[in-house]
């Protein structure tokens, strides 16, 4: 028998599993096709087998409860995930991470950085400034707006230098 959808029917019509115009016809074709008869006497004799076999038996609360805290002492069984939802909750913390790790490249691309205002109580304070700059004057203050140190050096003209001597 070639059909592999037959082969799945059959083993359902002989676990009675089949039921109604399905079951009707699977006993039509077993009534017409001798190799699908002997299939099915096949498969009534592995059933006969199955359910000759031996349950073993269960084993005793106790022990089951001494085997289950020995693996837990001794650390066994780790690498098995033996939660409920498997491997999905590994795929939902990184994907969570990952959603915060792009939420914060946005803010830093948005706003250029996380703030100074932040850093404003661990920041040096600048009270003067040196420059290799020749007759160059600083002026040194705090930005309110944006809580960072402004430099600035204003260079003199040669020509300006010289007025005021």
């Amino acid at each position: 028998m070639k059909d592999n959808r037959k082969r799945k029917a059959l083993s359902r019509y002989v676990d009675g599993e089949l039921r109604g115009p399905n079951s009707s016809r699977m006993a039509s074709d077993l009534e017409s096709d001798a190799s699908l008869r002997a299939l099915k006497a096949e498969y009534s004799a592995i059933g006969e087998q199955l359910r000759d076999l031996e349950t073993p038996p269960a084993p005793p609360g106790e022990k089951l409860w001494s085997d289950i805290r020995r693996d837990i002492r001794l650390g066994t069984n780790q690498g098995e995930d033996s939660s409920a939802f498997g491997s999905r909750l590994h795929w939902a913390g990184g994907a969570v991470a990952t959603a915060l790790v792009l939420m914060m490249v946005w803010i830093v691309m948005q706003y250029g950085s996380f703030g100074t205002a932040a850093y404003a109580d661990t920041a040096a304070e600048v009270e003067w400034v040196e420059t290799d700059v020749p007759n160059a004057s600083t002026m040194v203050y705090l930005d309110d707006d944006t809580g960072m140190t402004v430099i600035w050096i204003l260079e003199q003209e040669e020509g300006a230098a010289n007025a005021g001597s």
